[in-house]
């Protein structure tokens, strides 16, 4: 690499670290921070990564939907999943999110598709989902899990 070349990966490296700093220190307001927690889900589905999915997931949670899964429920079907099929793909709408104190609503369309193999798609559905958090020592996690009706 010439002299050159490394000077201009200084430079590079340089930008890259002020423009992160003022990045990161930018303020970020609590509904951010619901949403980044809920797309940090979304990403680990995506990776077929449990550890992901289950870091924002409280220990209280209950799934509204599916006969009151507990977390540790939830746990296995993702391990089944993603030991069957692998990732599953995830894409989030905007997320709207109403907050109230240390209590949060978030709504969401969710498209969501496993595949077989990671090639062909065995099961594809669009939900509109209701996820509500509860922020437990400092952080938001999910507590509630419901799908919405979309109407006719």
């Amino acid at each position: 690499m010439t002299s050159l070349a490394k000077v201009g990966v200084v430079v590079v490296g340089l930008l890259l670290t002020v423009c992160g700093g003022w990045y990161l220190s930018r303020p970020v307001n609590e509904e951010d921070r619901i949403r980044e927690q809920i797309e940090a889900v979304a990403a680990g589905a995506r990776d077929a990564d449990i550890d992901a999915v289950m870091a924002p997931i409280s220990e209280q949670y209950r799934d509204l939907e599916l006969g009151g899964h507990q977390r540790a429920d939830l746990e296995r079907l993702l391990y089944l999943q993603f030991l069957r099929r692998g990732p599953i793909s995830v894409a989030l709408s905007p997320i709207e999110v109403t907050r109230a104190g240390d209590v949060a609503v978030a709504r969401m369309d969710a498209a969501v598709a496993d595949f077989e193999d990671g090639v062909v798609p065995v099961d594809a559905d669009l939900w509109a989902v209701e996820v509500e958090l509860r922020r437990e020592d400092g952080d938001w996690r999910i507590v509630a899990y419901r799908r919405l009706d979309r109407g006719p």
